[in-house]
């Protein structure tokens, strides 16, 4: 998990028992400043987004680092505060780029593939996207914070439906078995389940 205030990342057991951390505050190859999502590889590498450095890095399963990925900006593989992060079945990765009101798909090296998404509160349309994951089938799940919904994409990143959460700033999703949303409900203090139909 990401611990964003102590600019490091904790590895526990899947009993909740402490293993390992890495990382400190920093600007330098393998530190953070407010790291933010997190999402696991098939090979166990792990992708992170570092909002408060607008950029992604890659570490192996040991927390060595591999690379940092993009940095502060609105062009392609550039990020402005960045948070979700999650990874495809080909091994992409897709990145909540919250700032810039967008969603970036990068390939297994952190290099630009596609992007969709600018600003607003129509479908398909952006206001802080904050959280990322995927379904079974490949589409794209992402909360929208200020908007308080969830909307749902292809993998190109056409918009197929949205979910209005009753939400307040909802700032992350996990996507479970059977099409299950779950939705951490920050300002509610609660997480909220949702069924795709």
């Amino acid at each position: 998990m990401t611990d964003a205030l102590n600019a490091r990342v904790e590895k526990f057991n899947s009993k909740g028992e402490y293993l390992a951390k890495f990382g400190a505050y920093g600007s330098g190859n393998g530190e953070f400043h407010e790291p933010s999502g997190i999402a696991i590889a098939a090979n166990g590498d792990m992708w992170i987004t570092d909002s408060g450095l607008d950029r992604i890095q890659q570490f192996t399963s040991s927390g060595t680092f591999i690379r940092s990925v993009g940095g502060p900006g609105s062009t392609p593989g550039k990020f402005f505060r960045p948070s979700g992060v999650a990874i495809d079945s080909g091994g992409n990765v897709w990145v909540t780029d919250g700032g810039n009101n967008r969603i970036q798909k990068l390939n297994s090296k952190g290099e630009y593939l596609a992007q969709f998404g600018s600003y607003g509160t129509s479908d398909g349309l952006f206001a802080d996207p904050q959280a990322i994951d995927l379904t079974a089938t490949g589409n794209v799940v992402v909360v929208d914070r200020e908007t308080g919904r969830i909307q749902l994409f292809t993998s190109s990143g056409e918009f197929l439906t949205k979910f209005s959460t009753n939400a307040w700033e909802p700032d992350g999703i996990a996507v479970a078995p059977g099409g299950i949303f779950y939705v951490a409900n920050s300002r509610n203090n609660r997480v909220d389940k949702w069924v795709e139909h």
